[in-house]
């Protein structure tokens, strides 16, 4: 007789630690959006303002946003760049949401999302913006292209462009870029310039060189601040009739770094830079702008790299020409590099003489200078003030010269609470004679004070106080205490 065995599987579920189905619980996704409703406030009417949205998978299972949708769908003034997206645990995506306003009005719309979260499968998003009226810039090109005519190759002919601003507002030009021929050189470049709106303007100086006789065009495209035309292009011709010269020009192309640090130095790299024609090119560089003070410089003028160093904060511009076998250059490659301290304190100081030498002083409130516990200088370059052996708050001197010009500077990380005297000391003259030095001080990576001042032989000038926690330079309003006669430093 065959026996049946019967088995019963809830209690052997049971027995195997295992719930009932009832009390099972699936890993589902949780939706988070911070803020949950979004207010621009009040935007100049045609300029835009971005806002985040942050998008919170705070679940145990991947979230699904399948749709990320206006209800209204007729505000055109609000725009937003994600239409679905999927969010691991404990992750997170961002919702950029743009508003431009068109006229002078409220702007409001909602933001739809559709998940597979089953506690918020819809979610909505109130979103509010307001347009109001100030003064704006209108950029105008007097003319907008510039035609040459025939010019013999190797001769410079030189044409004039008027850039005025017809708004309300003060136009400024945040960078220009030239395109097609290298033959057009900028020889005022607006770029960096602020023209204001009461009948101000800006000259722009363009040559024109030919290398080869076959025509050239180019394009100056110029960027700004205003707000319905950003860009604006200039066009410029030579040696053809407008529109008539199809020549594939070289292209410089610079990669490298857009910040750093005073001190450093990098690489600029223009091996990208092609010829649509498949030429060998050769490079030219050139360091094109600096700050005030500033001994930086390029390795290389012909390579395919270039490594710049930098010793002063400010900016810094570096261009690239390449041309090819026939002759032909590329219209300039521009990169700026933004050279902030990041330390809190950061002093720089240089003067205006190739053979004298110059010392920069940070000294602890109303010591004299030269004192080595309570004074940094060449020879004192990191002395351990604040908490000792901490050294954070300790100044440093990084950059002691003395052949001339400087720079010198010093610096703190995270300084202690209290006042810091400035100082500079005309140590040797070597015939030079009166000289202009200079102080820079950066605070929390800001120019806070600059200041120069006329030195003769053995001055001792005491520029200033820095005034910490507080972030602000005290001007000198009386004498320096200092110990006359010093030249070197001296233990108490």
């Amino acid at each position: 007789m065959t026996r049946r065995l019967a088995l019963t599987l809830t209690p052997l579920l049971f027995a195997l630690g295992c719930p009932p189905e009832s009390e099972v619980h699936a890993l589902q996704p949780v939706l988070v959006v911070a803020p949950d409703a979004l207010d621009f406030g009040e935007v100049v009417v045609d300029y835009s303002s971005e806002e985040r949205i942050e998008l919170i998978n705070s679940g145990k299972a991947t979230l699904r946003i399948e749709s990320i949708a206006w209800v209204g769908g007729g505000v055109t003034q609000l725009t937003k760049d994600l239409d679905a997206v999927d969010i691991e645990r404990d992750d997170r995506a961002v919702l950029y949401v743009t508003c431009l306003p068109t006229t002078y009005d409220v702007y409001a719309d909602t933001i739809k999302l559709i998940s597979n979260d089953p506690d918020h499968p819809d979610l909505d998003i109130p979103v509010t913006c307001t347009g109001v009226h100030a003064p704006t810039p209108d950029i105008n090109l007097d003319p907008t292209s510039l035609d040459f005519g025939a010019v013999e190759v190797g001769q410079t002919s030189t044409a004039y462009v008027t850039l005025e601003n017809t708004g309300d507002g003060e136009l400024f030009v945040t960078s220009t870029m030239q395109t097609g021929s290298g033959a057009f050189s900028l020889i005022t470049d607006p770029e960096g310039v602020t023209v204001s709106p009461d009948g101000d303007q800006f000259i722009i100086i363009v040559t024109y060189t030919p290398t080869v006789a076959t025509g050239d065009y180019g394009v100056l495209s110029i960027l700004s601040t205003d707000p319905d035309e950003t860009t604006v292009d200039l066009l410029m011709f030579g040696n053809c009739e407008t529109g008539d010269c199809e020549y594939e020009y070289p292209v410089a192309i610079i990669e490298g770094p857009e910040e750093t640090e005073p001190l450093e130095t990098f690489t600029l790299d223009g091996s990208s830079s092609y010829d649509p024609r498949g030429e060998e090119l050769s490079f030219n560089w050139n360091l094109t702008d600096w700050p005030v003070g500033s001994g930086g410089h390029i390795s290389s003028a012909v390579d395919d790299f270039t490594e710049l160093y930098v010793d002063l904060a400010g900016e810094y511009q570096v261009q690239l020409v390449v041309v090819n076998e026939a002759g032909v250059a590329s219209a300039p490659a521009k990169h700026n590099v933004n050279v902030l301290p990041s330390d809190s304190v950061h002093v720089e100081m240089f003067w205006d003489s190739p053979n004298s030498d110059l010392d920069l002083h940070l000294a602890q409130e109303g010591t004299p200078i030269f004192l080595k516990p309570t004074d940094c200088n060449y020879c004192n370059v990191n002395p351990d003030w604040g908490v000792e052996d901490v050294g954070s708050d300790n100044p440093s001197l990084d950059l002691d010269d003395v052949t001339g010009y400087g720079p010198e500077n010093i610096n703190i990380n995270a300084p202690a609470a209290g006042n810091y005297d400035m100082h500079v000391h005309y140590f040797r003259d070597s015939g030079a004679g009166a000289v202009v030095a200079t102080v820079r001080v950066y605070l929390e990576g800001t120019v806070a004070y600059e200041v120069s001042e006329v030195m003769e032989y053995d001055d001792r000038w005491f520029v200033g106080s820095i005034l910490w926690p507080d972030a602000v330079v005290a001007e000198n309003e009386g004498e320096a205490i200092t110990n006359s006669g010093q030249r070197g430093c001296y233990e108490e």
